[in-house]
């Protein structure tokens, strides 16, 4: 099985090991089932997994730069809490539509990666 792991990730860009376990946990659940891996060659093809990578270490720049957004994300209200103030926001939208992906030299790359895979193109909205 071609799933990644966050190691996979550092291994690209070591500067994503500060992304918090839980936001890990949430792009690599993503990141692990958003692809129909027939695209790519199947769920054990390299390809399967560097896009898997890329995707992840595209998601985590943006979110970590807040690419896109005036360098906060922002969304709806998760959750909030009142001792020790706490307030959590859902990220909205799609990171990986051709503009988004252009916001990062990874997305960059897995734009071209996706190119490359004829029966990938269709359902990026140009």
């Amino acid at each position: 099985m071609a799933a990644i792991t966050w190691t996979d990730v550092t291994d690209l860009d070591s500067s994503l090991s500060t992304v918090a376990a839980s936001v890990q946990a949430w792009i690599l659940g993503d990141v692990n089932t958003m692809f129909d891996v027939a695209i790519f060659g199947g769920e054990d093809h390299l390809r399967t997994k560097e896009a898997r990578v890329l995707a992840a270490a595209h998601a985590a720049k943006a979110l970590l730069s807040g690419a896109g957004s005036g360098g906060a994300l922002s969304g709806p209200v998760t959750s909030e809490s009142e001792g020790d103030l706490s307030r959590s926001y859902g990220f909205s939208g799609s990171g990986f539509d051709a503009n988004a992906l252009g916001l990062t030299v990874y997305g960059q790359l897995l734009y071209g990666l996706i190119r490359r895979c004829a029966g990938a193109r269709v359902p990026l909205v140009l």
